[in-house]
């Protein structure tokens, strides 16, 4: 079976690295494997070699007809069987690339989040319904688009996340921070709320309670980053919250820190989470319902409200208990 993958970039992010695994089990299932990218982006890029999986892209300076244009021309030559896309931007190129092409092909798009966006929802989802079937990896997203979109509702499953357990360490040495020690990892973004969590790391600073942050990731708002920077100076924080760029080796970061910090607004099936976790770091994040399909409250980490008062109240939970308790 030929199987190509679409995918925006091969940026850093939790889309990317899923559809990249999951052209990896195909291949390793004994298919024929190709990923087309519609931009040149390569942070993954060692990821692909490594697999040796079939790669190509497209330039990043061209208009979204001739990247489609591009995209149907590629399925015209090679034939696949199936089309998987993830992310909007991309399965709206895919829905054109089946409905052109002149290959009969069967076509998975995936949403990878449980973002609404009520005013584009309609119009995307009624776009959906050229596609075979439409993956999530959101419990809600699974009920919002059955209730909403009745005419999805067969069409639509629940695909959580692959996790590689082979990626991970079996025996972690224990942690040995003089100073409590937390990291967050996934985009710089606004709806991640990383000013919230270091205005309660400066709340906890001011009672006493001292701890190191460390953010890496990259930036999707220069705007928001350049806030946070901002942020960090005035509450002087900066020689103990630190910005780092999009990290190749995250397990080295989830097996050196006490805790995974995550307090967006709205998630998939988090991959941090789930790596954390396998990494046997705990984890505290918001409470919203895709978080709290991994986080059992006070087994593997604690949820929190996305206010700067809980937030702070969740870490001062934390950072209470012994280091034995911490990572047990």
């Amino acid at each position: 079976m030929k199987v190509l993958f679409l995918t925006g970039s091969l940026k850093q992010g939790g889309a990317e690295f899923q559809l990249i695994s999951l052209a990896k089990l195909f291949k390793d299932n004994g298919n024929q494997v190709r990923i087309l990218a519609l931009t040149d982006h390569q942070f993954y890029k060692n990821l692909v070699d490594e697999f040796d999986i079939d790669y190509s892209f497209l330039s990043n300076d061209l208009s979204r007809i001739k990247r489609t244009y591009l995209t149907v021309r590629a399925v015209n030559s090679f034939k696949p069987d199936y089309i998987i896309s993830y992310l909007r931007s991309v399965s709206l190129v895919a829905i054109a690339a089946k409905f052109f092409s002149s290959v009969r092909t069967r076509l998975i798009t995936s949403e990878r989040t449980s973002l609404t966006i009520p005013y584009y929802d309609g119009f995307y989802f009624f776009l959906s319904r050229y596609a075979d079937a439409l993956t999530v990896n959101s419990q809600f997203k699974l009920r919002y688009i059955s209730e909403r979109y009745p005419a999805l509702s067969k069409k639509v499953f629940f695909f959580p996340n692959i996790l590689d357990l082979n990626r991970f360490p079996k025996d972690i040495p224990a942690k040995q921070n003089k100073e409590l020690t937390l990291a967050y990892v996934g985009r710089i973004a606004p709806e991640k709320n990383l000013d919230k969590l270091i205005a309660a790391v400066n709340i906890l600073h001011n009672e006493g309670i001292k701890i190191e942050l460390d953010l890496y990731g990259d930036v999707k708002h220069s705007k928001y980053y350049s806030e946070l920077l901002k942020q960090i100076a005035q509450l002087q924080l900066v020689s103990h919250v630190r910005m780092h760029p999009a990290t190749g080796d995250v397990v080295a970061v989830y097996c050196k820190t006490d805790a995974i910090c995550l307090m967006s607004e709205y998630e998939g099936f988090s991959n941090v989470l789930s790596e954390a976790l396998a990494c046997g770091c705990p984890i505290i994040a918001s409470d919203i319902e895709e978080n709290q399909f991994l986080v059992e409250e006070s087994v593997n980490g604690f949820l929190v409200k996305n206010t700067i008062q809980d937030i702070a109240r969740g870490i001062r939970k934390f950072s209470s208990l012994g280091v034995g308790q911490r990572h047990a």
